[in-house]
């Protein structure tokens, strides 16, 4: 609505408020409140509240505004209270009230109240004292102690549907507080929200004219830089006006003198912070942008600028610091977030393993665990076969992260737990597996466990010297994924068709048709023989090469083949749930470890919603 200047006192503003509302005032009072401008910072205008409940205040508000000119739009907020209590009263015409209910006054009601359900008042004269932390406090008007607090996710990627996303973009409103757009050139009494700004902006203007400058000053209150040609006489002086609490351009010298030799378009003037900014945006909508498509962003946008790979991975890693917290302080709030999931569900596990450093008394993380409550009750539900895989980490610090999944009876997928290690060996499959053991052991405490991997050596001694009952039973069963036993053929023997009946024969249910694909790659083995020999006669032993029968026929069978598998595996007979779910958490490996583990939690919670 509009509110002209020449409105004095409160009650008129009250007036103007109630006939917008097509509100009786004979029936209700309004209490309102002001967002003040108080300061700019990064850009943004942070706002103090302010009660309207003097006829001074109006003229406050109207001061502000008019000091505040670069504000589009101010904001009232107003309570509206009725004035009768009883609503039988509503149709009583007020003018037939007794004198007993007409001198009862606005504190008589007050004291009938709780102190805690008082609504405070901020007033001008306390503003000054006030923090920034206190102004919520200003306008609040009741405390429900039995209310949840509310998650708030760090991006909407960590919430949006698995496949698709559903999620519409948050739209941020910022108070304008710059004169300067990119189309601009510079000139006196240009202003800005702050020193980083100008910088923004000076580095915007060289990418787009292709010239380097250098800064010839920079204090807290003055910035001044010049062209990189010591011939040149382009200049820039900017400095911070306390009054307006605003960077103003007070000298400017242009246009460049100096000669454009056909300087390459490095974009030298980015530097790494530069274009973290222009990347944060980006990433807070997919943070799984890779470097191509963030080099072609600012390619496209900054005038043709080609930058290092390097570059802009460095850039790419202080946007998602940015986002996501520091890479460094993350390290210190995962074990707080830990402890939350705990106290939100009992169920939930989690494990670290720390070393000391030799060089300073820093402790180090080299593994960590987690484990979610739910997950852990619905393996009661699923096939006793769990699929373990590990990939890479490509986030500012290297590592693995593993993950093991199960399936229902539905072939559904669900994940069971998670570990970030420094990498995959045999101590750290082991420490894993331990820590799933115990995560699952009074789960499905009478059930034998099958577990399906690649043929690592890690995994293979892990589950080697898994513990045994007391009667001396093995618990858990271990079989080979069936597609790495393939690809390991492939590249062997290079060739598909061969490949193929592998794959096939591995598959198989019944003798006739395994003995059917194994036939032909036998075949093909003493094939390869008898050329071996007729061109090789000297050769004492047959290169393994050419062997591609005895190649998957020297492993256990009933490692890979379902035939002979006993029917430990239930018909699993490769680990793809668990790198098709590496798939869904891909935008978990580049980022910071706590954001990691939050980020696998709200992937699973939208996950199970699905």
């Amino acid at each position: 609505m509009m509110i002209r200047h020449k409105i004095k006192t409160l009650n008129d503003l009250k007036i103007k408020i109630m006939e917008e509302l097509q509100m009786n005032p004979a029936l209700h009072d309004i209490h309102i409140t002001f967002c003040s401008p108080h300061e700019v910072l990064n850009q943004c205008i942070n706002y103090r509240y302010m009660a309207i409940t003097e006829d001074k205040h109006v003229k406050i508000m109207f001061s502000k505004m008019r000091q505040w000119g670069e504000v589009a739009n101010f904001e009232l907020y107003v309570t509206l209270e009725p004035l009768v209590e009883d609503e039988d009263c509503f149709g009583e015409d007020l003018n037939d009230r007794n004198e007993h209910e007409e001198r009862i006054e606005r504190d008589d009601f007050d004291r009938g109240v709780d102190d805690h359900e008082m609504t405070p008042n901020s007033h001008v004269d306390d503003m000054a004292e006030c923090d920034e932390d206190d102004a919520d406090a200003a306008i609040t008007v009741q405390h429900f102690t039995n209310t949840p607090p509310v998650y708030e996710p760090l991006a909407s990627s960590f919430y949006a549907n698995t496949w698709e996303n559903m999620v519409d973009s948050e739209v941020v409103q910022q108070a304008f507080a710059s004169s300067w757009n990119a189309d601009m050139n510079f000139a006196k009494g240009l202003i800005f929200a702050n020193k980083e700004a100008v910088k923004r902006a000076l580095t915007i203007y060289a990418a787009k004219h292709n010239k380097n400058f250098i800064t010839n000053k920079s204090t807290k209150s003055r910035l001044s830089v010049k062209c990189m040609d010591e011939s040149c006489q382009w200049y820039v002086g900017v400095v911070l006006k306390p009054e307006l609490g605003l960077w103003m351009v007070t000298s400017y010298r242009d246009p460049h003198s100096c000669i454009s030799l056909g300087i390459a378009l490095d974009g030298r003037m980015m530097d790494c912070n530069f274009l973290a900014v222009e990347f944060v945006p980006l990433l807070q909508k997919n943070h799984t942008a890779t470097i191509d498509h963030l080099r072609d962003f600012i390619t496209t946008k900054y005038y043709d600028h080609k930058l290092s790979y390097y570059k802009i991975w460095d850039a790419k890693q202080k946007a998602i610091a940015n986002i996501f917290g520091n890479w460094e302080e993350s390290y210190q709030r995962l074990r707080k977030l830990l402890l939350a999931y705990l106290d939100q569900q009992t169920g939930t596990r989690y494990w670290y393993h720390t070393i000391h450093s030799d060089v300073s008394d820093d402790t180090i993380l080299r593994y960590v665990f987690w484990a979610f409550a739910p997950c852990m009750e619905g393996f009661k539900y699923c096939k006793p076969v769990i699929s373990i895989d590990g990939t890479h980490l490509y986030g500012k610090y290297r590592g693995v992260l593993l993950i093991a999944m199960a399936t229902d009876a539905n072939n559904k997928v669900l994940p069971l737990a998670f570990a970030v290690v420094d990498k995959e060996s045999g101590p750290s499959w082991t420490w894993f597996l331990r820590c799933l053991r115990m995560s699952l052991e009074y789960v499905i405490a009478d059930k034998d466990i099958c577990v399906i991997s690649d043929r690592h050596k890690g995994i293979q001694n892990a589950i080697a010297n898994w513990r045994r009952d007391n009667d001396g039973r093995v618990r858990v069963i271990h079989r080979y994924c069936l597609r790495h036993i393939a690809s390991n053929f492939n590249t062997h023997f290079q060739d598909a068709t061969l490949k193929s009946l592998a794959l096939k024969a591995g598959f198989a249910t019944q003798e006739a048709k395994f003995e059917l694909y194994m036939q032909p790659i036998k075949e093909a083995e003493i094939e390869a023989l008898r050329k071996k020999l007729r061109t090789e006669q000297q050769e004492s032993e047959p290169n393994s090469s050419i062997m591609p029968y005895t190649y998957p026929m020297k492993e256990d069978l009933d490692m890979w083949t379902q035939l002979h598998d006993g029917g430990y595996r239930y018909g699993a007979m490769t680990t793809n749930i668990s790198e098709c779910f590496n798939g869904v958490l891909k935008g978990a490996r580049g980022l910071p470890i706590a954001a990691m583990v939050e980020f696998t939690w709200s992937k699973l919670v939208a996950y199970f919603h699905d």
